[in-house]
C-alpha cells in the first residue's frame, strides 16, 4: 500500500479536518524545496508534477485520506491504472513518477494498520539542507528486505532496515532500484525489478570474504547504474538478471573502484555480447 508522507501535516487545516469528504485540497506552494527541484529536475519533470498533483488530489477522496487507490491487482501496475482512470490522465505518467516520488520521499510504502512515519526534513513542503534528508534516509529507502539468499547484515545501520529471515521482497523495500532501473527502462514492473534485486544478493553472497560491506538499497541502484553505463545498446531491462549481478560480485571481489573489477566485468559483457550474436544466448 502507498501513501503520501506526513498527509494531515501538509495538506489537512483545520476547516478541512471537520470534514469527512474533501470537494478541495490544500497543497503547499512552495517551490524552493530540495524534494521539488528533484521532481522537476527531469525531462519530463512537468509530467511527473503533474501526476504528482493528481495523486494528492485522488489521496484526498480516499476513506483513510493520504492512501493511494490500492489498484486492480494491488500491483504498482493496478495503483497506476486506478489512477489514470481517476485523473483522465496516462497510466504511464504515473508508473514512471512514482519510483522517482518514493525515492525522493514524498511517497512511502506501508502495511495495513501502520502508524504514520516520523515527519522527514524533505517532506512536500520543507528542505532537505539537513543530512537526514538524503534519498538513503530510512523513511525513503524502507529497506525491509536485505536478507536474501542467505545474506545477512554485517552490523545494521541507520539506512538499513531489516525484516525477519525469508520475509518476501515487496516493490517500496528498494526504490532507488526500481528507480534506477526504470531510467533506463520507465515500463519496467515489479517482477522484473525483484529478480534483479535478488539475483545481486545472490551474486555478492556467492563471494567468500567480499571487500565490500553487506550491500542495501542504494549499493544495488548504483549497480544497476553501472551496468546500464557499461551496456548502453542495452534493449531489455531482463538483461539486467546478468549485467547488475555482474557489477555486484565484481565490487564484492575487488572494491568498487577496482580497476581489475572493471576488467573482469568487461570481459564477462564482450562474451555475453558475443554469445548473443552467436545466437547461442
Amino acid at each position: 500500500m502507498l501513501r503520501i508522507r506526513d498527509w494531515d501535516k501538509h495538506f489537512e487545516n483545520a476547516a478541512s479536518r471537520k470534514l469527512k469528504r474533501l470537494d478541495w485540497v490544500a497543497i503547499p506552494n512552495k517551490t524552493c524545496g530540495e524534494g521539488y527541484v528533484a521532481l522537476v529536475d527531469h525531462e519530463n519533470g512537468a509530467a511527473h508534477l503533474g501526476a504528482w498533483y493528481a495523486i494528492v488530489e485522488a489521496a484526498s477522496k480516499q476513506s483513510t485520506r493520504g492512501i493511494l487507490p490500492a489498484g486492480i491487482p494491488p500491483t504498482l501496475a493496478g495503483i497506476c491504472r486506478s489512477l489514470g482512470r481517476m485523473s483522465r490522465l496516462p497510466a504511464d505518467v504515473f508508473h514512471e513518477a512514482i519510483p522517482r516520488l518514493l525515492e525522493i520521499g514524498w511517497l512511502e510504502e506501508v502495511v495495513a494498520n501502520q502508524q504514520p512515519a516520523a515527519s522527514s526534513a524533505d517532506s512536500p513542503t520543507t528542505s532537505a539542507d539537513s543530512p537526514d534528508a538524503s534519498a538513503d534516509s530510512p523513511a525513503i529507502v524502507a529497506l525491509q528486505g536485505i536478507e536474501l539468499q542467505g545474506i545477512e547484515p554485517k552490523g545494521s545501520t541507520s539506512n538499513d532496515r531489516t525484516a525477519p529471515p525469508g520475509a518476501p521482497i515487496q516493490f517500496g523495500d528498494f526504490p532507488l532500484s526500481a528507480a534506477a532501473v526504470r531510467r533506463r527502462f520507465a515500463t519496467a514492473d515489479v517482477v522484473i525489478v525483484t529478480r534483479i534485486v535478488e539475483a545481486c544478493a545472490a551474486a555478492f553472497a556467492s563471494v567468500d570474504n567480499p571487500v565490500i560491506e553487506t550491500p542495501g538499497d542504494s549499493e544495488f541502484a548504483a549497480a544497476i547504474e553501472r551496468a546500464a553505463e557499461e551496456t548502453k545498446d542495452q534493449l531489455s531491462p531482463a538483461l539486467f538478471l546478468r549485467t547488475a549481478p555482474a557489477v555486484m560480485e565484481s565490487w564484492a571481489r575487488y572494491g568498487r573502484e577496482s580497476k581489475r573489477a572493471t576488467n573482469a566485468r568487461q570481459a564477462g559483457i564482450d562474451a555475453e555480447w558475443e554469445a548473443i550474436g552467436n545466437g547461442t544466448r
